[in-house]
């Protein structure tokens, strides 16, 4: 059989879980949290790669912006 490897991560992190758990425990109604508090997890876990792509961004767009000005 070929040797392949896998670039990336597969299944759950942490922050999955923890979002899975709060939910399970929320409609068996042992946490009585909002469901803001419940799905805080995953909404950091998006916040989190939404900075990222925003971080990556910007500086792309400042390296093309420096690469222009040293062509001059």
């Amino acid at each position: 059989m070929e040797n392949q490897s896998h670039i990336g991560s597969a299944g759950l992190g942490v922050l999955g879980v923890l979002t899975i758990i709060f939910v399970v425990l929320k409609l068996l109604h042992i946490i009585e949290w909002s469901w803001l508090l419940v799905f805080s997890p995953a909404l950091i876990g998006l916040a989190l790669k939404i900075i990222l792509i925003i971080g990556a961004v910007l500086m792309v767009m400042l390296g093309t912006r420096r690469g222009r000005k040293s062509k001059k």
